[in-house]
């Protein structure tokens, strides 16, 4: 709380306040058995690829497909480890309050972003068929300039979705 101190105005006082949702670690989880699995099945993708090559090639062929095959594997596994960690640092690092007159979407990593109350023309909340069980899901904002906001993984959509029209 003390990072979102900071970036109120004046007498502006913290209506509602939010952040991601404790799903992302599963959805991290998921991404690393993914990319262990990626890069454990390169035995089974060679085994498969198995084949006699005609003469010329005999030499380089097999190399070449050993080596494709590795880094298709270390390299979709490489892509899912970094997805995961980022999932990770966005429940350590982003914060969203609601105050009288603006959405302040802090991330501690890349910054703050504000959004003036005034200018958001529609709100939605999707909670997804997951996100209805365990209360979490994404916000859209529009808001009058064309931009389109969207927070994912947010704890409790629908709330945050109810305080911006309370406040408003």
């Amino acid at each position: 709380m003390a990072s979102l101190k900071r970036l109120l105005f004046g007498s502006e006082t913290v209506e509602y306040k939010t952040g991601k949702h404790w799903a992302v670690f599963f959805k991290a989880i998921i991404f690393v058995i993914i990319a262990y699995y990626a890069i454990d099945s390169q035995s089974f993708l060679l085994a498969h690829l198995s084949f006699t090559p005609p003469e010329e090639f005999k030499d380089i062929l097999p190399k070449v497909i050993l080596w494709a095959v590795r880094v298709l594997c270390y390299g979709v596994g490489v892509v899912c480890i970094i997805w995961a960690f980022s999932l990770l640092l966005t429940f350590f690092t982003i914060r969203i309050a609601l105050t009288g007159k603006r959405l302040i979407h802090n991330d501690i990593l890349w910054g703050s972003m504000s959004v003036d109350l005034t200018k958001i023309e529609s709100v939605r909340s999707e909670p997804g068929l997951l996100g209805g069980i365990l209360g979490y899901g994404k916000v859209i904002l529009n808001s009058s300039g064309g931009q389109r906001i969207t927070m994912k993984n947010i704890i409790r959509p629908h709330l945050l979705e109810k305080a911006i029209f309370a406040v408003k």
